[in-house]
């Protein structure tokens, strides 16, 4: 035992403890749903009485329903439970239950609330961390296969099953006999697995009931703090609006499941109201999903942080100014050296949480079940990034708070900042739902229902859309009037990387202006949006008809805005809207989701980079105007999510009206087949393994070359080790391996004149 060990923080017996291990198949698929894995087994001991024997109880599941079903049975066995032994834990060993739980609550959207305050109050017990923090033994592995010797006795396993991944082989087994109508043999299967299961739960019963002696036996050399639980909200209630659609649905599939298919349109539909319903809970989601794991980092080793993305990991701590007062607060400087974590986004201006180890700054506490956990403050700001002898270098800011007065403890790693607020990209969303639900039995007439049903764009009298013209002037007039055909509907324009898909777009968008409308432009982030903008002031647009809130964060590389300094403040975007004659305005989905741009306030809007844009975001930006223009590249990487959704509302509006196809079925828009970019044997490589062979190389590119080497893809193969999520020097290593072998200095002739509007 470890003389600081703090197994005295395990809680204390109730009567009404339970001891808990699933059993799942990762392997398992679901051909209907896509679906890969199945948790096929809850099994429970509960806490025996003096004398007599633990019971267990099992909740199988064979199918996605069944699975459903059997985490709503345990929930309610958990909090049925509860209410006769207000002091009982579930424990389990290793965090495979915890995030078990969680997937299954988000996948089928039922128990979410609970399963939430059972993480937040701590009822779920990892006795794994009790047993590296307070004990070693000697084996290379901490399974409580490997434990067991020290406590089991003369009960050891005998049973046929002896590990998780043999587990996996035999629920195989099962199926199989299942499927094929052997009843003995499937039987006979699942016992075994129900065995095995059994004793992993006697198991985690006699190491705690070991764990609590050895703690009695041992007391530690270390105080055990209190535990204090997060601050985040609490769970959001089911919205109203959320709820009517997700029944409605439920009904008609449930009827569909008894008398039938059905037809295909009404299944079609049924899909798109679910996503809409999702797409109500889907911020709630994300931040719910920040805050599971924010815990997780908190509770688990140090050097965990390691295979984090978005960590720092301190080595050393210089103090550079140190504390002052600063406003109402105090503050001070530091200078943090160590590790940025592969893949980590440090940027001067961005703001993160600091970790502290125990013993705890003055008004912190421990965060985990057991109060072994780190903490700390958020808000922490970035005021300088550099490198030092081969070690990242950050400066930066902490304040105090009300709460947690100056202290001397130095921040040990810096992880990730609280979500933003979205409270106006979600009030956007649950305004689309509710109208939705109130078109029921019928579907709303709105761009983004349009776009979750993937039906071509409502026009006008039923029109069809303007056939593409084979030239780039052509095409733009095409887009512009199918634009003005819509009838509360949407556009989408695929324009592959180096297509001109921003020349076009700015040039679409200033004839629109021009002739009076108002147009709003959205995007993933700043700088897509501003990219944008600059474009369409180019093709025509007076600056001081632009207004967008200037960027709070700009890159070193950011340009000045091509619109008055006016036009960037606080206010001015509403002004335009109100204003009359045309005008273009622009930000992310807060803006256009803000009180500057009331519903229907614009005539259009445009989500450019459609492709990183996640549908639940577009719902909530739709409600500004009629119509919607989405443009980008369905094959770029979709919108970063960290939430776990019932229904795919986190993938890209493109990726959802492409379905997996490689171009844009032609019923939805319009495919920019050139590229101003690549040279043609290049294009054709490109074009051929990425666009169906749609796509060609404008006339103009065939002058783009490399000095001795013809144009098109090879494979080249970079020694390097070590490098994982991400290692700058591997690109720059692929081009000077290619020079090396093609033995030609790294030259490239571009054309005497512009490349067009790529």
């Amino acid at each position: 035992m470890l003389p600081d060990h703090r197994l005295g923080a395990i809680p204390p017996p109730s009567p009404g403890d339970v001891f808990f291990d699933f059993e799942g198949d990762p392997l398992w698929f679901d051909r209907t749903s896509r679906t890969w894995g199945l948790e096929y087994l809850f099994g429970i001991v509960e806490a025996p009485g003096p004398g007599a024997a633990a019971e267990y109880r099992a909740f199988t599941a064979h199918t996605l329903s069944e699975e459903r079903q059997a985490l709503i049975d345990f929930v309610d066995y958990i909090q049925r439970r509860r209410g006769q032994h207000p002091g009982l834990h579930v424990y389990h060993y290793a965090a495979y239950e915890k995030a078990a739980l969680r997937k299954l609550s988000v996948r089928h959207g039922v128990c979410e609330a609970e399963i939430d305050s059972w993480l937040r109050e701590g009822l779920l017990v990892d006795l794994y961390q009790s047993v590296r923090q307070g004990i070693r033994i000697s084996e290379r592995s901490y399974s409580i296969k490997k434990l067991e010797p020290l406590y089991m006795g003369g009960d050891l396993r005998t049973a046929e099953l002896q590990g998780g991944a043999a587990s996996v082989e035999m629920y195989a087994r099962f199926t199989a006999a299942r499927e094929s109508g052997d009843r003995a043999e499937a039987e006979r299967v699942m016992d075994a697995i129900l065995e095995y299961n059994r004793d992993d739960c006697v198991s985690t019963l006699r190491l705690c009931e070991w764990l609590r002696a050895l703690a009695a036996a041992h007391p530690s050399t270390t105080r055990i703090p209190a535990r204090e639980r997060p601050a985040p909200p609490p769970p959001e209630p089911v919205d109203a609006a959320e709820a009517e659609l997700a029944a409605f649905v439920a009904r008609r599939r449930a009827a569909r499941a008894e008398g039938g298919a059905g037809p295909a349109r009404e299944a079609a539909d049924d899909d798109a109201l679910g996503l809409l319903a999702a797409a109500v809970r889907y911020h709630p989601r994300e931040r719910k999903a920040y805050w599971w794991a924010h815990f997780d980092r908190l509770e688990r080793p140090l050097a965990s942080l390691e295979s984090v993305r978005d960590a720092f990991l301190v080595d050393r701590v210089e103090i550079l100014r140190d504390w002052e007062p600063d406003g109402r607060s105090h503050a001070r400087t530091l200078r943090l050296i160590g590790l940025a974590t592969p893949g980590s986004d440090f940027r001067e201006g961005s703001t993160w949480f600091r970790e502290f180890e125990p013993p705890l700054p003055e008004g912190l506490a421990a965060t985990d079940a057991l109060g072994l956990g780190r903490n700390g403050l958020f808000g922490t700001r970035v005021l300088g990034v550099g490198m030092e002898d081969g070690e990242d270098v950050l400066q930066v800011l902490e304040r105090s708070t009300a709460k947690v007065p100056p202290y001397p403890n130095l921040p040990v790693a810096l992880t990730e900042d609280a979500p933003v607020r979205t409270a106006s990209i979600e009030a956007a969303q649950r305004e689309v739902a509710r109208a939705a639900a109130d078109a029921l039995p019928g579907m709303l007439a709105q761009p983004a229902v349009d776009l979750l049903r993937r039906v071509p764009p409502r026009t006008v009298g039923g029109v069809p859309l303007p056939a593409p013209a084979p030239s780039a002037d052509g095409l733009a007039e095409s887009i512009e009037a199918a634009l003005r055909s819509l009838d509360r509907s949407y556009l989408a324009v695929q324009g592959p990387p180096g297509s001109g898909k921003t020349h076009l777009g700015g040039r679409v968008i200033a004839r629109l202006v021009s002739s009076g409308w108002k147009v709003g432009v959205v995007g993933s982030s700043h700088a897509v949006v501003e990219n944008l903008l600059v474009r369409v002031v180019g093709a025509g647009v007076p600056p001081e008809r632009v207004a967008k809130k200037a960027n709070p964060r700009p890159g070193p590389s950011a340009s000045p805005a091509a619109w008055p300094e006016e036009n960037q403040r606080e206010g001015s975007v509403a002004a335009l809207v109100s204003a009359p004659g045309g005008c273009l305005v622009g930000g992310t989905a807060w803006q256009l989701t803000g009180p500057e741009v009331p519903a229907d306030s614009l005539d259009l809007v445009v989500v450019d980079e459609a492709g990183q844009f996640s549908l639940a975001d577009t719902v909530a930006v739709s409600r500004a105007a009629p119509r919607l223009l989405l443009l980008g590249d369905p094959q770029q990487l979709p919108q970063v999510s960290q939430g776990q959704h019932p229904e795919p509302v986190n993938e890209s509006a493109l990726g959802w009206l492409a379905a997996g196809a490689r171009v844009l079925p032609a019923a939805f828009g319009y495919f920019l087949p050139e590229s101003w970019r690549m040279a043609p044997p290049l294009c054709a490589a490109v074009s051929r393994l990425s666009y169906a062979a749609r796509l060609h190389s404008a006339p103009i590119a065939a002058a783009r070359r490399l000095d001795g080497a013809a144009a098109g893809v090879e494979t080249v193969m970079v020694d390097h080790a070590d490098d994982r999520a991400h290692e700058p020097s591997i690109p720059d290593r692929s081009v000077n391996s290619a020079c090396r072998r093609r033995r030609f200095p790294c030259r490239r002739t571009e054309p005497a004149a512009p490349a067009g509007p790529g």
